[in-house]
C-alpha cells in the first residue's frame, strides 16, 4: 500500500481502478499470451498521454515503460488484490 498512504487520495483511486482490469488481464497470461509488456503497449497510451507530446514515438516509449512498471508492481504499490 505504498501509494494509498500518500498524495491526492482521487488520484489515487483512479489509478487503481484503472490499473485493475488489465491487472486480471495479466493474472490468465498463461491462457491468454498477454504479457505484462503487452498489455502496456496495448493499454499504456490510454492510461497516461500527454498533450504537449501527444503520438511522439520517444513519449510512448516513456507511457509504456511507466505502464509496464505499473503493471509489473500492482500489488506492491496498491496492496493485495
Amino acid at each position: 500500500k505504498l501509494i494509498k498512504g500518500q498524495g491526492n487520495s482521487l488520484l489515487v483511486s483512479n489509478l487503481d481502478y484503472t490499473t485493475f482490469f488489465p491487472w486480471q488481464v495479466l493474472e490468465h497470461s498463461a491462457v491468454n499470451k498477454m504479457t505484462s509488456k503487452n498489455l502496456a503497449i496495448v493499454f499504456g497510451p490510454n492510461l497516461v498521454w500527454s498533450k504537449s507530446q501527444a503520438g511522439s514515438l520517444e513519449a510512448m516509449s516513456q507511457i509504456n515503460s511507466f505502464t509496464l512498471l505499473l503493471l509489473e508492481n500492482v500489488s506492491y504499490l496498491f496492496g493485495t488484490r
